[in-house]
């Protein structure tokens, strides 16, 4: 009996250990393979998304060479914001494209200069001088914003392709255009920064509160603009807009108190500004300095060059103003500078910075993407006409 119940024991612990045995175990190559598959799917896809991209630049490097471009043009454009997620091989030759587009269209624009039925470059008036309002590089090309101004002070207009010829020392070749466009404040954003500081108490800040007014109403329609004001603080008191009366109602609140957060003011109104559509303008009214901290004039100008805005400037004398420096970053940034002599001078300053930037401004625009022009001279109206110098050491970039 004995044996029969150790001969039992034994088969059990045998069937048992047979169970055992036929459980499934996960085996470590199994999830090697399944993880390997995963890669090289993936490897695989973004290979042909790849070679899809390139086929891509093939062919628009093909369609560009055609007579009937302007849509590729366009096109080219549209997509320019992807070269980023491109190989490099890939984006040399997007930036290719780009380039051939650009001096096409570029070109385009000056068909005008060749054809004999427009007739001659118009003759200027008499004493008519350039003023270079701003000497940019913007995605692949230089551009200069100008003015033309008689000896009586009338800005000139009405003037097309046929009246600007460019060339440089050498004669290289160039692909260029210059467009009559509206004036610098046209369809633009501007953030207008005033000195409520204690120093500005009295006729000071009267007419400041009426400059500022007459500067807003003048604006053309579709300009957009925002009113900061600041002493111990910076505030802004309206929000981007474009109507006036919100504006000027804000600007006939203006108190002063505190001490001049000057660069604060101009840290946060440039800031407020950098992702606003178009051309970029901050207009800074001051009697006085810095005295509160926290940033400094080569951050303040840093910041308003990355983000292509220009800052103008008007010092009233008879405080603590640093003229040297107002004058200094309105240049770096290729803005305009006024000084008002007194309070009743104020009002002048700002007709004399609203005529500057509402008149007609024009743009020479050059094709430059390796950086390689230094000057340039633009004759206008003619061999007889007005020869401008232009130096692209200049350039804000």
């Amino acid at each position: 009996m004995s044996k029969l119940t150790n001969r039992g024991a034994r088969a059990s612990r045998s069937n048992s250990h047979t169970r055992a045995t036929m459980v499934p175990q996960r085996s470590p190559r199994a999830f090697n393979r399944v993880v390997i598959v995963l890669i090289t799917t993936f490897l695989i896809s973004l290979l042909v998304f790849l070679l899809l991209r390139e086929w891509r630049i093939v062919q628009t490097l093909v369609e560009v060479q055609r007579v009937d471009r302007d849509a590729h043009v366009r096109d080219l454009i549209h997509h320019a914001q992807s070269w980023k997620l491109m190989p490099a091989s890939s984006r040399r030759g997007y930036d290719r494209a780009l380039i051939q587009a650009r001096a096409y269209e570029l070109d385009t624009n000056n068909v005008a200069r060749e054809r004999s039925d427009l007739g001659e470059p118009q003759d200027l008036a008499p004493g008519t001088t350039a003023r270079i309002r701003r000497v940019a590089r913007v995605a692949g090309s230089l551009h200069v914003d100008f003015q033309l101004i008689s000896s009586s002070g009338e800005f000139t207009s009405g003037l097309g392709p046929v009246d600007f010829a460019l060339k440089t020392p050498d004669d290289a070749p160039l692909h260029y255009c210059v467009t009559a466009g509206n004036s610098l404040f046209a369809s633009q954003s501007v953030a207008l920064c005033l000195d409520c500081s204690d120093s500005m108490d009295g006729e000071k800040m009267s007419n400041a509160i009426q400059a500022s007014q007459r500067l807003l109403e003048h604006m053309p329609p579709g300009s957009r603009c925002r009113l900061f004001t600041f002493g111990n603080d910076v505030q802004a008191t309206t929000p981007w807009t474009t109507d006036r009366d919100v504006l000027t109602e804000a600007a006939s609140r203006m108190r002063p108190a505190g001490r001049t957060a000057l660069f604060r003011a101009l840290a946060t109104a440039s800031t407020e500004l950098s992702d606003r559509p178009g051309r970029r303008h901050l207009i800074l009214c001051t009697d006085g300095k810095d005295t509160v901290g926290g940033e400094s004039e080569s951050e303040v100008v840093a910041r308003c060059r990355t983000n292509q805005i220009s800052l103008h400037t008007i010092g009233i004398e008879g405080g603590d103003v640093d003229l040297s420096l107002l004058e200094r970053m309105a240049a770096a940034t290729g803005g305009t500078s006024q000084t008002a002599a007194n309070p009743g001078a104020i009002v002048a300053s700002f007709q004399e910075l609203s005529k500057q930037l509402t008149e007609p401004v024009y743009q020479l625009i050059v094709l430059d993407p390796e950086q390689r022009l230094t000057d340039l001279q633009l004759q206008v109206g003619g061999p007889e006409g007005l020869s401008v110098e232009i130096s692209a050491a200049s350039a804000v970039p």
